[in-house]
């Protein structure tokens, strides 16, 4: 998963960085990183986010599992 995906996708969830930084327990700053293409992102999270576009997932349901 490259920057522009990571952002594409967190439009899709409807998910803020700083949203998303909680959702991933990351610091708000590493989801700025991620967005901005200056860190690598981890596969597991990639396919975490993934998984959440293609079954819908809200991250009120995950967080609730």
């Amino acid at each position: 998963m490259d920057a522009a995906e990571y952002r594409a996708v967190l439009r899709a969830l409807g998910l803020t960085q700083v949203e998303a930084a909680r959702l991933l327990e990351v610091s708000e700053r590493m989801s700025r990183y991620y967005a901005h293409g200056d860190y690598p992102i981890p596969p597991s999270t990639a396919a975490l986010l993934r998984l959440m576009v293609k079954t819908t997932t809200t991250a009120a349901e995950l967080e609730a599992l």
